[in-house]
């Protein structure tokens, strides 16, 4: 609730700031310093809608629909789809290796491809000079639970020991300031809990991480 309300009251002044800057730049006699301090207003107003909807992204709750009944590994291969050419023109290898006849669970299928979308975007922003993205998938068991394993490994930059507990943290990030907001592994870390399960990180610095979802097996 806090979440949502933040984002909401930071919207609606952060709306009539852009909509007078945007008048403002509309004057053509503007000289160039002012013309350039306006565009970085605008360019920071952009900044902050981004840091709000991820706030009220991190806000909604998840709810389990009957009717959506997916099978992971056609999540991954959709998600695949929406980034695969980005992940090939960075030069990353996408290694899989799916367990067949993997069972259906009840989800959301768009809030898993966020997570999954998100995790192999992470792995494409650590192997800036290219690098290998394996994805498995397979059946596990914890004590008496049967559970789904999704595993995301990149050969990229790696974690620093002292950063690793702190990842899913609200706003923590070692992106520079345009590159992210320090929302999206929160916004996963939610995501994944409410549907039961769990998500968690290891990696070696300079030799790469890898993520793994455990999700419930019907």
């Amino acid at each position: 609730k806090l979440s949502a309300g933040t984002a909401h009251e930071i919207l609606n002044p952060l709306n009539i700031i852009s909509m007078q800057a945007q008048i403002m730049e509309m004057d053509w006699g503007l000289e160039p310093d002012r013309q350039k301090a306006i565009t970085n207003i605008l360019t920071q107003v952009e900044r902050i809608k981004k840091i709000a909807d991820g706030l009220r992204t991190f806000s909604r709750e998840y709810k389990l629909k009957g009717e959506a009944i997916v099978n992971l590994n056609d999540v991954i291969e959709e998600s695949l789809n929406l980034i695969e050419h980005d992940l090939k023109l960075n030069n990353i290898e996408i290694i899989k290796n799916f367990i067949p006849g993997l069972p259906t669970i009840i989800a959301d299928k768009g809030q898993l491809i966020q997570v999954i979308l998100n995790i192999m975007m992470n792995a494409q922003d650590a192997m800036p000079e290219g690098g290998k993205l394996t994805i498995k998938s397979r059946l596990s068991k914890k004590g008496e639970r049967d559970t789904i394993e999704l595993e995301f490994s990149d050969t990229g930059t790696g974690i620093p020991s002292d950063v690793l507990p702190n990842i899913f943290d609200p706003f923590f990030t070692t992106k520079p300031e345009d590159k992210g907001t320090g929302l999206g592994l929160s916004i996963c870390y939610g995501i994944v809990e409410r549907m039961g399960g769990k998500i968690y990180a290891e990696s070696t610095n300079g030799e790469g991480s890898t993520f793994t979802l455990e999700l419930p097996a019907p």
